[in-house]
């Protein structure tokens, strides 16, 4: 089993009283979170394999990122020269 620590940065949870916690720290165990919480308070997080120093930096503990723009990049070169066909295009796609 590996385990991973993310630590330092300012954790924003998805726990029902939406904490944000300064000097926090996400514990990992293979690829699944097993802690979140302020340094102090997660005593799992002197005993990992991997450390990511996350100081001045946000996390955002178990938040997966869908954003996507696919169609753009069927037709990125579509508007070089005519903005009229990149917005029609635009409108077929969505």
């Amino acid at each position: 089993m590996s385990t991973r620590r993310i630590a330092g940065g300012t954790l924003i949870s998805m726990d029902p009283q939406r904490r944000i916690i300064d000097d926090g720290v996400v514990v990992i165990d293979d690829d699944r979170i097993v802690a979140v919480g302020a340094r102090h308070e997660v005593a799992a997080a002197a005993d990992a394999d991997t450390l990511m120093d996350a100081r001045g930096m946000a996390v955002l503990p178990g938040l997966i990122d869908c954003h996507a723009h696919a169609g753009h990049g069927l037709v990125k070169s579509l508007g070089a020269d005519d903005g009229e066909a990149w917005y029609q295009a635009c409108e077929a796609f969505y």
